[in-house]
C-alpha cells in the first residue's frame, strides 16, 4: 500500500466516524421527538406515517428515474426484504416495546441488540474479525447504558420481558440491514429510497383506511413541522443513508457501536424540548458509553500505539 493509499484509507475512516456521529445525533433527536409526540397524543400509527409518508414523497420521484422496474438495481427480492426489516414492522417493534417495558429498558436493550447483532452478523455474513477491544468496548458500553437507564432498568411489570424482546429485535433489525447492505454493496441512497417507497406504498393506504389525521393535525404548526422534519426527513431518510455509508467505510461491527450514544444524545436534546434534565448518574453513564465506544472502534488503542 502506498503512502497515498494509506492517507485515503485514513480519510475513509475519518469520514465513517463523522457520518456515524451524524447518524446518532439524528437518532437522538428522533427519540426525543418520539417522547414529545406521544406526550402530545400521537399514536404508534401516527409516528409511522410521519416517518414513511414524507420520505416516500421525497424519494419516490428519484426512484422513478432510476430503474424502478428493478428498484434502482437492488432487485425486488432484496428490496422487499429491506422493507420488511426496516419498514413499518420496525417502527411497531421499536415503539411497541414501551407498552410492556419502561423507557429505561428501551434505552438499553435496543442499542444492545444493534451492537451485538452487528458484531455477530459482521462476522457471519461479512467475515469481519471480532477484536478483543470490541468485546471490552461492548461490556463498557452496556455498563454505561445501565447507568443511563438508572434504577428503572430493574423495574417492570410481569410482561417487561416481552417489551425487552421487542426492543432487542428492533435493534437487531438494524444490525441485519447493515450487514446485508454492505454484503450486497447496496448504494445507501438506493436502499433508503426502496425502504421508504415500499413502506409508504403499503402503510399510507392502510392508515387512510383505518385511521384519521385528527391527532396529527391537532398539533401546533411548529410541532407538526418539527415532527415531519425529524421523523420523515432526518430519521427516515438522511440517517439511513449516513449509517449505511458508515458501515461501508468502517465495517458493520464497528459501526454498530455508535447507536450506544443515542440514549445520551436523546437525553441532552430532550432538555430544551421536554424540560427534563439528566441526573448525575446519567451524565456519568453517558461518559462511560463514550469511553466504551472509543474502545470498541479502536480509537484508544490507536492513540496508545502512536504514543
Amino acid at each position: 500500500m502506498t503512502v497515498l493509499d494509506r492517507r485515503q484509507a485514513l480519510s475513509d475512516t475519518q469520514l465513517g466516524l463523522v457520518l456515524g456521529l451524524v447518524t446518532v445525533c439524528i437518532w437522538g433527536a428522533y427519540l426525543a421527538m418520539n417522547r414529545f409526540g406521544t406526550a402530545s397524543g400521537l399514536t404508534m400509527a401516527d409516528l409511522t406515517l410521519l416517518r414513511f409518508g414524507p420520505a416516500m414523497l421525497i424519494l419516490g420521484p428519484w426512484l422513478l428515474r432510476h430503474d424502478p422496474a428493478n428498484l434502482a438495481g437492488i432487485g425486488w427480492p432484496r428490496g422487499i426484504l429491506f422493507a420488511l426489516i426496516l419498514g413499518p414492522s420496525f417502527m411497531y417493534l421499536a415503539v411497541g416495546g414501551y407498552y410492556f417495558s419502561p423507557l429505561a429498558h428501551g434505552a438499553v436493550f435496543q442499542p444492545s441488540g444493534l451492537i451485538i447483532s452487528g458484531l455477530v452478523l459482521g462476522t457471519v455474513i461479512l467475515g469481519e474479525t471480532i477484536r478483543p477491544t470490541q468485546i471490552i468496548g461492548l461490556v463498557v458500553i452496556i455498563s454505561g447504558l445501565a447507568l443511563v437507564a438508572g434504577p428503572n432498568l430493574f423495574r417492570g411489570g410481569n410482561h417487561a420481558w416481552l417489551g425487552d424482546l421487542l426492543f432487542f429485535t428492533a435493534g437487531s433489525s438494524w444490525g441485519l440491514f447493515t450487514a446485508l447492505a454492505k454484503r450486497w454493496a447496496v448504494q445507501p441512497l438506493a436502499a433508503t429510497a426502496v425502504i421508504s417507497v415500499l413502506s409508504g406504498v403499503v402503510f399510507v393506504p392502510f392508515f387512510l383506511l383505518t385511521d384519521t389525521f385528527d391527532r396529527i393535525l391537532a398539533l401546533p404548526l411548529p410541532s407538526l413541522v418539527s415532527q415531519v422534519l425529524v421523523q420523515g426527513v432526518l430519521s427516515g431518510l438522511i440517517a439511513t443513508i449516513t449509517f449505511t455509508r458508515t458501515a461501508q467505510l468502517i465495517g458493520a461491527g464497528r459501526a454498530s457501536a455508535f447507536p450506544a450514544l443515542v440514549p445520551g444524545i436523546a437525553i441532552l436534546i430532550g432538555v430544551p424540548i421536554t424540560g427534563e434534565w439528566p441526573t448525575t448518574m446519567q451524565v456519568v453513564g453517558i461518559a462511560v458509553v463514550v469511553v466504551g465506544l472509543l474502545t470498541s472502534i479502536g480509537f484508544l488503542s490507536r492513540r496508545r500505539r502512536r504514543a
